[in-house]
């Protein structure tokens, strides 16, 4: 009997560009002291900080997005003004409006849906937030939203094992591939749930940490090493 595979992608940085959108943005208000991996960086960190008050429930979603906003720019020595703050978050999200879903994406979809693997998303952040994006990208023609896993809706966030074992009591599979980013949210929780990682890097790697895992410098990449990996 054939193997049932499940391959689970992030959406932020994987799907879609993060770092371009907001640097597309800022070019927009300033003009960068320092190059864009390490502004981006910058901005990843302060993200993360506005995104863990949000989800303590200290502050709403758009404190949120204002605090990411100021903090990133103080960061490098910019003081925004309210106005300039909302200016920015309006420009970024119209430059979100605006992302596509590449072919090379479309293809491995294409191949994981010959092969009957099962897809999904499984993506930190606000449920709406998210949504928008994923609709923007058309995810549902691949992806059904049934499958689209968020860490708001379903109450864990990656890395947790939590996060992970959701999507298996939703998903029933053999094996378990995890495309994405972030070393520390999806390639050490996949690790820690037993899944095959597979770090994906065309648009930045978020640190130097070294694990043991795959690695995917396009998206054609992605689907050569899962066959290598089922059929080693």
């Amino acid at each position: 009997m054939d193997k049932k595979i499940a391959v689970i992608f992030d959406l932020d940085d994987t799907l879609y560009s993060k770092s371009e959108v907001f640097f597309k943005t800022f070019c927009q208000f300033a003009t960068p002291s320092i190059d864009a991996e390490s502004l981006y960086l910058t901005y990843q960190k302060r993200s993360d900080e506005a995104f863990e008050k949000f989800s303590a429930g200290e502050i709403t979603l758009s404190q949120s997005h204002q605090e990411r906003v100021s903090n990133t720019f103080k960061d490098v020595g910019i003081e925004l003004s309210s106005e300039k703050i909302q200016a920015f978050i309006k420009a970024y999200q119209d430059t979100l409006n605006a992302i596509t879903l590449s072919e090379e994406w479309i293809e491995v979809f294409q191949q994981c849906n010959k092969e009957s693997y099962q897809i999904a998303i499984l993506t930190n952040g606000p449920t709406n937030h998210q949504k928008n994006k994923l609709y923007q990208l058309n995810l549902s023609k691949w992806i059904p939203e049934d499958f689209w896993f968020i860490s708001e809706s379903i109450q864990a966030k990656k890395p947790s094992i939590q996060a992970f074992h959701h999507v298996e009591s939703r998903i029933s599979a053999d094996e378990y591939f995890m495309i994405g980013d972030d070393i520390k949210t999806d390639i050490t929780g996949a690790i820690q749930a037993n899944w095959h990682p597979i770090q994906f890097i065309k648009y930045h790697q978020m640190d130097q940490e070294k694990l043991s895992c795959d690695v995917a410098k396009q998206p054609k990449d992605v689907f050569p090493l899962i066959q290598q990996k089922l059929h080693r």
